[in-house]
């Protein structure tokens, strides 16, 4: 099973996740996009933050190749993985529908947050340079359905982890 988390940077999907685990009681990996860019070297995860320079250029196309094909690759082996990572344009769609479009058991849960409330939080982060939200924004909620959106500028974590697992054994039937 592949419970997928899209939002923006910022948006609740990694304490989502943690809740989803804590919650379901269950062996299930949490693999985001992050769990990647921070087994990068430090120099490079800093530059990545916006806290100092680096010449490395990154090939963010093998990057979120890889984090797809990761994500289908332990779901294939019979894991249950919570996935997230940002969804904003065409190329990362299409990494996703390669690797997850035929998923049958799949959840996508969008999860929405007003810009205002990413760029509080986005200040408030040491870890993401400022604007990752808001250039990810226009974009986030374009390209997937929904089985389930909640916004979590309005709604606690608990609750939505509440209501995502419900609509989850709803439609599942697990």
């Amino acid at each position: 099973m592949v419970i997928y988390l899209n939002g923006t940077s910022s948006a609740g999907k990694s304490t989502l996740a943690c809740e989803l685990q804590k919650q379901l009681d269950l062996p299930i990996f949490y693999f985001s996009i992050d769990t990647l860019l921070y087994s990068l070297p430090t120099q490079i995860i800093e530059s990545l933050e916006g806290k100092q320079k680096h010449s490395a250029s990154m090939n963010w196309v093998s990057i979120f190749q890889g984090y797809f094909s990761c994500v289908r690759a332990l779901h294939d082996t019979g894991n249950i993985v919570i996935a997230d990572c940002p969804v904003y344009n065409e190329d990362i769609y299409s990494f996703y529908e390669k690797n997850l479009s035929s998923v049958e058991q799949k959840f996508v849960f969008g999860v929405i947050c007003p810009l205002s409330k990413l760029q509080e939080r986005e200040l408030q982060r040491k870890d993401r340079v400022v604007g990752l939200a808001e250039k990810q924004f226009k974009g986030i909620h374009k390209y997937l359905q929904y089985d389930l959106s909640m916004d979590s500028s309005v709604t606690d974590v608990t609750t939505i982890s509440k209501e995502l697992i419900s609509s989850l054994k709803e439609k599942l039937k697990f």
